[in-house]
């Protein structure tokens, strides 16, 4: 048995990566190796199917695509001067339309 072998089977994997490339190989890790790897069990809630919120910010964006648009965040300095350049450069009208 190798030394690494010997530190997992001792459970003094130094990561979850070590621990998988060691013991794992193309399987999914069970619990317990994932337990060894730092990792806590919890039971967690998924929404399965998107909110009608979602859906609707989907729908949304398509049509700003189509229509050549995309939202994008910028931070840019706290001053009035600026953020009106930035607002007035968003409706100037383009070459895309």
């Amino acid at each position: 048995m190798s030394t690494e072998d010997a530190d997992i089977a001792s459970g003094a994997a130094e990561n979850l990566e070590d621990e998988h490339a060691a013991t794992a190989g193309d399987r999914p890790l069970t619990d317990e190796e994932l337990k060894r790897g730092g990792l806590v069990k919890v039971v967690a809630h998924v929404r399965k199917e998107k909110t009608s919120a979602a859906r609707r910010t989907d729908r949304h964006r398509e049509h700003q695509k189509a229509d050549g648009l995309k939202q994008i965040n910028l931070v840019i300095p706290d001053t009035e001067p600026l953020r009106a350049a930035m607002k007035d450069l968003a409706r100037a009208p383009s070459d895309r339309r």
